[in-house]
């Protein structure tokens, strides 16, 4: 028999926008509305959507495209802004009316198990559930930015405006107590410090780390271009769940939203506590979704070396980025 209009339509919703071969998250999805059978000719439609992937610890911003040929649906969750991975699931299934199941591996080898169900306004919402992985999925037409990619390396400031505000902070490449510092950290006097973006970018993500101490720390991830990702990380160090609630409320970006340096990006709360901090850090992509983290000095301009500088001696930190990882005693 045929599909019934009314499901044609929806599928249509999901599906109408354009092409586009985007690397990432590859879900093949044969579909086939109430059982399927008949003539597919309306179904055979495109679309690119904007998803929310999420979970209680992170939120990540993911494109999707959804290419149709006969019976075979393709849709694509783009993850490369994050990761810099072109590795994908493949799933393939059939819906029961609006909603869709399918099951697979990923290259662990592990089961991960998808739902989808597209909705009235043309979006589809969903879980995409695992032993590791647990996300909330929503989904709706259009591109998540508009960003364009400059082409380079970044050209970055300072995280702070006003000068003589730090008071303490860690070296790039610095070790102590066996752990090598990957970005450099800034401490700064009690109360509130506005943050900026150092870099040009777009927010493509959220993460909310807990450490081994119980401490909170809040991710804002940026994305450069294909090549380079920073992300600044507001600690207000501590365990209690209001200041940690407070801080979540102090980020002032959203996702996708684009940044020029210099952009305010939230507070950083100083409560009364050991060691507050901001943690920055620039990663490049080196090879299929590794990141390698880099001297993060290098990427500044002489003038905010000079003043990095100055601000570290003044604290006794210097040099601010070691070349090489060097043991320190704070």
């Amino acid at each position: 028999m045929k599909p019934d209009q009314p499901v044609q339509k929806r599928i249509s919703r999901l599906l109408r926008m354009y092409n586009r071969d985007l690397p990432g998250f590859v879900l093949a999805l044969l579909m086939t509305a109430c059982g399927g059978g008949g003539d597919k000719a309306g179904l055979d439609l495109e679309g690119k959507y904007c998803s929310t992937l999420s979970n209680e610890t992170s939120t990540l911003a993911a494109p999707v495209t959804v290419n149709h040929q006969g019976d075979q649906v393709t849709v694509t969750f783009d993850l490369s802004d994050q990761t810099g991975s072109t590795e994908g699931f493949v799933f393939r299934g059939l819906t029961n009316n609006e909603t869709f199941r399918a099951t697979t591996r990923d290259p662990s080898g592990e089961e991960v198990n998808l739902e989808l169900v597209f909705d009235t306004n043309g979006g589809f919402t969903g879980t995409m559930d695992s032993t590791s992985r647990q996300l909330e999925i929503v989904a709706s037409p259009g591109s998540c930015h508009d960003y364009v990619n400059p082409a380079g390396d970044p050209q970055c400031i300072l995280p702070y405006v006003e000068r003589s505000t730090v008071i303490g902070g860690q070296q790039y490449n610095s070790v102590y107590q066996d752990r090598r510092h990957s970005g450099l950290d800034f401490q700064f006097p009690d109360g509130v410090q506005a943050i900026h973006a150092p870099c040009a970018g777009v927010v493509v993500a959220f993460h909310r780390n807990v450490t081994e101490n119980g401490d909170t720390v809040f991710e804002v991830q940026l994305l450069f271009n294909e090549r380079w990702r920073y992300f600044i990380g507001f600690e207000p160090n501590s365990t209690d769940p209001y200041i940690n609630a407070a801080q979540a409320e102090l980020l002032a970006v959203e996702l996708n939203q684009i940044v020029r340096s210099g952009d305010f990006l939230g507070y950083l709360l100083i409560p009364n506590t050991v060691y507050p901090v901001i943690h920055w850090q620039i990663d490049e992509i080196v090879t299929e979704g590794e990141r390698q983290d880099v001297i993060p000095c290098k990427y500044l301009s002489t003038v905010e070396q000079d003043r990095l500088t100055a601000d570290f001696d003044n604290i006794g930190l210097s040099p601010a980025c070691y070349d090489i990882p060097v043991e320190v005693n704070p």
